[in-house]
């Protein structure tokens, strides 16, 4: 698994920012919305990697009478939502690492928007969540897939190929796979691209630091760039994915529906 404290201490310290910078997350969990909304005889649901409450907000306005359980391991996060979601009373929230939380009651729905990615391997959150789960439930989630800021680890491995990505995203396959060895049955599996642009590329690096992605793979390295690596980086990238007045990044994620037999 990814280490719980750097990616605690990482999105701890963007819980601030994440929200205003997060557009193509925030894209993710609409679409999500959609696919849940069709969920039916849903009492009782669990959020993992719940953030700011971006998607809870869509939870709480599709099933108003839910039981709702919002799950994040960064305490800051859990209390950004709380502050977003303020005069939502029905919402539990829960400061743990999803690997370790014990439900004490299974589950209509379990859903998540671009945070499973973060548990290696995927198969073993997946198990998890089968156990979460009332029979004839749902998982309902978006997971970040390869080619995710594809653009900027094209830049890195240019200009310092001695320093590649420790870890990959999963592929679509991949996250099919680790979902049906749960024991779940993938009903729907759809993929979604966003092409977000910035001013350059400095502004770039600073709206994924904001949302605490900088660090993380699939930006990390086995050992980070130093100065001059990082200013290489920003010129190419400049060069590279220039678009109209400023630059281009790919967001790609991958929405699935599996159930519980």
């Amino acid at each position: 698994m990814n280490s719980d404290k750097t990616i605690e201490s990482r999105f701890s310290a963007a819980a601030k920012t994440y929200h205003k910078h997060a557009s193509a997350q925030l894209a993710i969990a609409r679409n999500l919305a959609e696919m849940i909304k069709a969920s039916k005889k849903t009492q009782t649901i669990l959020e993992i990697g719940c953030g700011t409450g971006t998607l809870t907000k869509h939870l709480v306005n599709l099933f108003p009478n839910a039981e709702i359980t919002a799950l994040d391991i960064s305490r800051n996060m859990i209390e950004q939502a709380t502050t977003n979601l303020e005069k939502l009373k029905t919402i539990r929230f829960v400061c743990q690492n999803a690997m370790e939380f014990e439900a004490s009651e299974s589950f209509d729905l379990v859903c998540s928007s671009a945070s499973l990615h973060w548990i290696t391997p995927l198969s073993s959150i997946m198990q998890k969540i089968y156990t979460f789960l009332k029979p004839g439930g749902s998982l309902i989630c978006s997971v970040m897939l390869a080619g995710t800021l594809g653009e900027l680890r094209n830049a890195r491995n240019f200009v310092a190929p001695h320093k590649l990505p420790a870890t990959e995203l999963p592929t679509e396959q991949e996250t099919v796979s680790a979902i049906l060895s749960s024991g779940l049955k993938v009903t729907e599996a759809r993929q979604l691209s966003l092409i977000e642009e910035y001013e350059n590329t400095a502004s770039f690096l600073k709206v994924i630091n904001a949302q605490g992605l900088t660090g993380g793979y699939p930006s990390r390295g086995t050992k980070p760039l130093t100065g001059h690596e990082i200013e290489a980086l920003k010129c190419y990238y400049d060069a590279e994915y220039k678009s109209g007045n400023g630059v281009l990044a790919t967001y790609k994620a991958c929405l699935i529906t599996a159930l519980k037999k």
